[in-house]
């Protein structure tokens, strides 16, 4: 049974919330950007037994919980705007595999196309 463990805003790009959660030995890390139901990545990884997974994401939830706020937020644009920056972002993110994973993202498979990823950015760039 899935169990989401923690669900917020990332401090390293605005207006991304990020999904933590296990079922059973796999752990899923799913990103999605405020207010477009449309975009959503994710990330998984199956570890041995359910206790390390949720081991690995209970040590994860709490390192990313002490993290500073970003500097990336624009607060002289509009909520439509730091969207679009937001997401080109976390787009660029996901093709240099730059986003924060536990383990250092060692294991993670990306569950997408990464190529539809760089035509996606492209469009909207």
């Amino acid at each position: 049974m899935k169990v989401v463990l923690d669900c917020r805003e990332i401090k390293d790009i605005p207006l991304i919330e990020r999904e933590v959660s296990v079922d059973d030995s796999k752990l899923t890390v799913g990103f999605s950007l405020i207010g477009d139901l449309n975009l959503f990545f994710e990330y998984y990884k199956n570890y041995q037994s359910d206790t390390e997974s949720m081991s690995s994401a209970e040590r994860f939830i709490k390192l990313k919980g002490q993290t500073t706020k970003s500097e990336h937020f624009y607060t002289d644009i509009d909520f439509s705007k730091q969207q679009h920056v937001s997401k080109v972002n976390l787009l660029k993110s996901i093709i240099s595999n730059k986003l924060d994973l536990p383990d250092g993202g060692d294991g993670f498979i990306y569950n997408g196309d990464k190529s539809y990823v760089e035509i996606l950015l492209n469009r909207i760039s």
